[in-house]
């Protein structure tokens, strides 16, 4: 708030500080009109493509396409084998050639899902167990294991199995965390609920630990696989269990004080009435990929992405702050004894004192006048300061909610308060922190986590042409979700 006069001082009021130790959780954006899919152009009909994920600048994953350097060998149900691929992509993601990737780790067996280490100087893999025999025989073992590899600048050295490896366990599409601490995948250990289970194993002191079930709450008798872990903490996997409807879903879920909270299905359209998994979601939410057969039959890959306007470094949204001191320093010599003060706000509120606070009822034009009443002459004398105040919300756009609400229900978040003077508003977008957004002035939503959420409010200029460059401008706010009970 810029200052008024010299003989008006703004009160200062400090904001509480609500600090809450809540685990970030949230639930990805379901079923909204902004957001768009596109099937990559390395997807190609009658052809299985999926389990992708980043390397350097790389999209690599996994197909049963036609191999160029090696005989192509099917399975017992006469499925080509899958192997490992790489497209390097532009900032448009536009994709280049198709080539092998990581053949010094390639078999002429199925090349499972791999993930990498942040630093990307470790690869885990999946590989058959007898994949190193070279041949495929009536004995061969068709199941897999969990294997490691470090990365020379140019080809993956140190060949290593994973130390729980089990020639009667299965194991399937791992996952590091972001922090490379933890590494999630899909196996079929004794206590499985059924079929393959998601499992954890977390590094300590340099070695990775026995693998923890993640519990009845995430597996199903079902097969449940694809663990992605996300930078703020969620899991995302697929499922042939919970409520899918049939084939494979995708779903979300978070530990909270030591729990996984029940899975939350991802809406269109990330999820169809075919298959959908192997989601790979960016930090900011705003894209990523996932696989689905619900074109054509082929699992193929997906690339979506968000088509509301980006908002850069938006700032901390500022409290629009009324409260002054309202003092006349002109009275300071006056012998108090001999007078009595009064302020008089728009001539119809009159506050008793020389010193006066007073919060305005919020931003417009007030009229503030000091008026001094003289005991020994028993008279008043008017005016002997006035003032013309026009307060407004401070330049920005605000959002008007509350800071503590509970899980499961439903907030109302209002922008009329946004105070852009000279921008004629087209549109106003939020964020509200768990990948899910909404346009319109008032909108509601709900968060089904507790946790502490990030809200952005972004406003776009309207203009006159599409040639024409929007300003745009953004302020964000911090919720707290409690839990319902």
């Amino acid at each position: 708030m810029l200052p008024i006069t010299h003989s008006i001082i703004k009160m200062n009021r400090l904001p509480v500080i609500l600090m809450l130790c809540f685990v970030l959780t949230a639930r990805l954006l379901s079923g909204q009109n902004n957001i768009r899919d596109e099937k990559l152009s390395i997807s190609q009909p009658n052809i299985d493509e999926d389990a992708m994920v980043i390397f350097e600048n790389e999209l690599v994953y996994n197909s049963n396409r036609e191999r160029s350097s090696m005989v192509s060998l099917t399975d017992a149900q006469k499925r080509p084998f899958f192997h490992r691929y790489c497209s390097e992509f532009d900032s448009d993601w536009n994709m280049g050639p198709v080539k092998d990737f990581a053949p010094e780790l390639a078999t002429i067996v199925n090349d499972g899902p791999v993930t990498f280490t942040p630093d990307e100087m470790t690869i885990c893999f999946i590989k058959m167990y007898d994949a190193d025999e070279r041949s495929v025989s009536r004995n061969f073992n068709s199941l897999s294991g969990l294997y490691f590899a470090d990365y020379d600048g140019e080809k993956w050295v140190n060949v290593r199995p994973f130390d729980y490896n089990d020639p009667s366990v299965n194991f399937y599409s791992p996952c590091f965390s972001k922090d490379g601490k933890k590494l999630f995948f899909a196996a079929n250990f004794p206590d499985s609920r059924g079929g393959l289970d998601i499992y954890v194993s977390r590094k300590v002191n340099g070695q990775w630990s026995k693998p923890e079930n993640l519990g009845d709450v995430v597996n199903t008798p079902q097969n449940d696989f694809y663990p992605f872990s996300h930078s703020s903490g969620r899991l995302y996997f697929c499922s042939e269990g919970h409520d899918n409807g049939g084939g494979k879903d995708i779903f979300m879920t978070e530990e909270f004080n030591g729990k996984w909270l029940p899975p939350q299905k991802l809406g269109s359209p990330f999820n169809s009435a075919a298959d959908d998994y192997a989601v790979l979601i960016a930090d900011d939410f705003k894209s990523g990929f996932y696989v689905s057969s619900k074109r054509g039959g082929s699992k193929d890959i997906y690339r979506f992405y968000s088509t509301l306007p980006q908002f850069e470094n938006p700032k901390h949204q500022e409290k629009n702050k009324f409260c002054y001191l309202l003092k006349e320093n002109s009275a300071d010599t006056a012998d108090p004894t001999m007078f009595d003060y009064e302020w008089v706000i728009n001539d119809t509120l009159t506050l008793k004192g020389r010193e006066v606070k007073y919060c305005f009822p919020g931003p417009g034009f007030y009229y503030v006048r000091f008026n001094v009443f003289n005991k020994a002459l028993d008279s008043m004398m008017y005016d002997q300061a006035n003032h013309q105040l026009n307060l407004n919300n401070k330049v920005q756009t605000y959002i008007n909610c509350p800071d503590t609400a509970v899980a499961g229900r439903e907030i109302l978040f209002d922008g009329r308060e946004t105070y852009l003077p000279g921008i004629d508003i087209d549109r106003y977008c939020w964020d509200f922190g768990d990948g899910e957004t909404a346009e319109g002035i008032e909108v509601r939503h709900s968060y089904q986590f507790p946790g502490e959420y990030k809200i952005v409010l972004g406003a776009v200029q309207k203009v006159k042409n599409r040639k024409e460059e929007p300003l745009k401008k953004a302020n964000f706010k911090q919720i707290v979700i409690i839990p319902s009970n």
